[in-house]
Formats: structure tokens, C-alpha cells, sequence
């Protein structure tokens, strides 16, 4: 199923491998419209947000695997924040807080799908299975999903291996990363979630883009939904120059 979208004519699109789904799909830089729609890190707002950016002639976001969605985000992550994800974190030791830094392309190459496992009389859930288990609660709501997913009961494991397996057929960038303090040296495992990490980075931007949106609009006279429509590196650039121009004068 394929729908269609409005999209900014010159956005570069980038290609991005689904290793569920056996293929590639396009996916085009943010523009400041779409991060200023992003409300929360709800399964619902990452699946809008993807429907904006997506081809036109991709299925729907809802219709994706978890793990082929998890690849399109780190894509989107990238695009906008860079490879190297950097951050502060307390010690749970100590609580002296220490830099953690690691990149998107290593944590990807680690997310290689075990092509030996099969799973007979099982599916893997899809967006649309998570948002029907929405609300249910996590322990509720893992077992909604997984029940969506067996087609044959006596073919299917026991719940507990299914969903084990099912995460090294289809691994997500949901992962605890080893870190270290380094006053204490007391190890760690520190979460990473891409879903959550890059909604949560957007809505912290959100001051910055109506800055941007306020500086352009000073400087060109451009209506805010012109502005809004721009690429997001292209907007970027242009504030920068505004600031180049002013720093001058």
C-alpha cells in the first residue's frame, strides 16, 4: 500500500537498507516543519514523523517491522545530529558525572540479523501490532504483541523464546552500552534507545528552531511556513550566515 505525500522538490534522499523487509527505501531530510510536529516519543509520533519523510511510493511506516523502523531512525538521526552520539551521564556509584561517547554506524553494524534462526508459525510485529497493544501496560502489552504475532500456536515457541528469538531475527537499536566512571571506575550498563534518544533530541531543539524560524524571518521577510519547509541543514546554513553577516557589520 502506497500513499502520497508533499515533500520539499530538491531534498536529497537517502537510502537505507530494511534487513526484514529485504530491500531499500528512501527516506529525505527533516525539514523544520516536521521536527516542530513531533509532540512526544510515542510508537504513534515516531510513525507520523517517518510517513512525512518516507518516499512516496513506500509502504506506511505502521506496516514496518520494529527493527526496519529502528534503521530508518538512526538514518534520520544521523542525517540531523551527526554519527557520534555524545553525553553526560551520573555515576550510579559515585554520582560524579563522566562524558559517554560512541557511534550510530557501530552500534548499527553490531544489529546484523541471525539469518540462521527460523521461527516457524510466527510473524514479526509491525508498527500497526504495537499501536493496537498501546495502553495496555509493558508486561500486558509484550504479550498482546507477541499473541498478534503467532499464526500457528503449535508450531510457535513458548513466549519467553519467541521473544528472545525474535529479537536476534530482528535486532533493534535498543541496546545497553558498558561504560565505566572514571573516578570510581565502577562498570555500567547505560541504555540507549534510538526511537527514544532522537524524539527526545528534536523536542529539546524546539527553542532552537523557533529561534531559527524568528532569525529568518527578520533577515528575508519569509512567511514562518516558508521557513518551516526548508531542509533542515539548509536552514542551519542560512542562520549561520545571517551570523557570519552580522559579526561583520
Amino acid at each position: 500500500m502506497s500513499r502520497s505525500r508533499s515533500r520539499p522538490e530538491a531534498s536529497v534522499v537517502d537510502r537505507v537498507a530494511l534487513p526484514c523487509a529485504g530491500r531499500t527505501v528512501g527516506v529525505r531530510e527533516l525539514t523544520g516543519g516536521e521536527e516542530r510536529a513531533v509532540a512526544d516519543a510515542t510508537t504513534a509520533s515516531a510513525l507520523a514523523l517517518l510517513d512525512r519523510v518516507l518516499e512516496p511510493e513506500a509502504e506506511p511506516a505502521a506496516d514496518l517491522t520494529a527493527a526496519d523502523r529502528d534503521r530508518l531512525l538512526l538514518a534520520i538521526q544521523r542525517r540531523a545530529f551527526g554519527d557520534r552520539v555524545e553525553s553526560t551521564i551520573a555515576c550510579r556509584a559515585c554520582a560524579a558525572p563522566f562524558d559517554l561517547d560512541f557511534t550510530l554506524s557501530g552500534l548499527e553494524a553490531a544489529l546484523e540479523p541471525d539469518v540462521a534462526v527460523e521461527v516457524p508459525g510466527v510473524r514479526l510485529p509491525t508498527g500497526a501490532d504495537e499501536l493496537a497493544v498501546a495502553g495496555l501496560g509493558r508486561e500486558r502489552g509484550q504479550a498482546a504483541l507477541l499473541e498478534r504475532c503467532v499464526l500457528d500456536p503449535e508450531l510457535a515457541p513458548e513466549p519467553a523464546a519467541l521473544d528472545e528469538l525474535l529479537g536476534r531475527i530482528a535486532p533493534l537499536a535498543d541496546a545497553e552500552l558498558d561504560a565505566e566512571c572514571p573516578e570510581c571506575g565502577e562498570g555500567q550498563p547505560v541504555h540507549f534507545d534510538v526511537h527514544a534518544f532522537l524524539m527526545g533530541s528534536l523536542m529539546a531543539e524546539r527553542p532552537r528552531l523557533l529561534a531559527d524560524v524568528h532569525r529568518l524571518a527578520l533577515t528575508y521577510r519569509w512567511s514562518p511556513d516558508d521557513i518551516l519547509a526548508l531542509p533542515r541543514s539548509e536552514r542551519r546554513a542560512l542562520v549561520e550566515l545571517v551570523d557570519l553577516e552580522e559579526r561583520r557589520t
